[in-house]
Parts: C-alpha cells; structure tokens; sequence
C-alpha cells in the first residue's frame, strides 16, 4: 500500500519538477511524441532482452493495438517520451532506486514481461487486447507485477477498460 501510494504521489508531482534530463538526454526537451509510428522509431535500438538489467527499476510502458473507433490522438504513445524520461528522472532524485536510464515498451504477450515488476499504460480507453495479450497480463499480475494504468476520460472509457480487464480474469 505504501508503496503504491509513494507511485502515486510521484506522478502527481511530475509536473512541478524541473530535473535536468539526464535519463534521456537524446530526447528534444518537451518533445512529446504522441504517435505511434514516432514512438516506434525511438524504441527501435531498446532491447529488453540483452541487458542486465538486475536490480535496477525499469520504465516500461504497455504497447497495445489501437481501438480506431476512438479518437486518433489517444494511444500507448500518449505523453511519450516526456513522461517516461521524468519518472525516471524523479526516481534517481528523490529515492535511491538504481533505474535503467532509456526508453522502454513490450506488448503484454511478450515473454520478458515477466522479468519486470512494474508495468505502465495509458489511455487504456482505447486499448484493445487480443486472446494472448490478455493472458500475458494475467499471468504477470498473477505472479505480483504491478500495472499502473491513468489517464483515460468518462464513463465510456470507464466501462471500455472494465471490459479489458474482464478479458485478462
């Protein structure tokens, strides 16, 4: 519980702080991508299997398929890189957590999800899972990884995220 608190107050004072960006100096400062295809291009040299990444707390931001029907602008790449770059950021300032500077996301089927404790989504008002996605989640909230997910809008995206989720039980 504590810990889920301290998360939440970290991202609710993400927007007050003013880190140097370190943990993503090749990022444009302010630069926010917000589209899937620049998102992709950033991710292309991450790899999530090669590393050694022991003790270390990774970023790692859910990719999932689009819902067309929703409005364009909403996506896994919303507010991409900035806010990944400031949590990490905020987390080497404020706590002694060892974190792995740079830019990360994998698809819920993926089998390295497990190997993270720490999963994020956004705009899940759009997201879609399909059959193994949805059993990756499971089996990785199944074994103790934590899935923060924010920022979707109104009942409608409400009761879409509900049916997500049925979908992983």
């Amino acid at each position: 519980m504590r810990t889920a608190l301290f998360l939440i107050l970290i991202f609710e004072l993400i927007p007050s702080f003013s880190f140097a960006r370190s943990a993503c100096s090749s990022i444009p400062s302010n630069k926010e991508i917000n589209n899937v295809d620049a998102a992709e291009e950033l991710l292309k040299d991450s790899d999530l299997t090669g590393r050694e990444l022991a003790g270390k707390f990774v970023f790692l931001r859910l990719r999932y398929t689009v819902i067309q029907r929703r409005r364009l602008d909403k996506n896994w790449a919303t507010d991409f890189p900035t806010a990944d770059c400031y949590v990490q950021e905020v987390l080497k300032q404020l706590t002694t957590i060892t974190v792995q500077e740079g830019l990360f996301a994998i698809n819920a089927d993926d089998k390295n999800l497990m190997r993270f404790p720490f999963l994020f989504s956004t705009e899940p008002g759009s997201m879609e899972l399909n059959g193994q996605e949805a059993m990756g989640l499971a089996r990785y909230l199944e074994k103790g990884g934590f899935w923060f997910i924010s920022d979707f809008w109104g009942d409608q995206e409400l009761e879409h995220l509900k049916d997500e989720i049925k979908k992983i039980q």
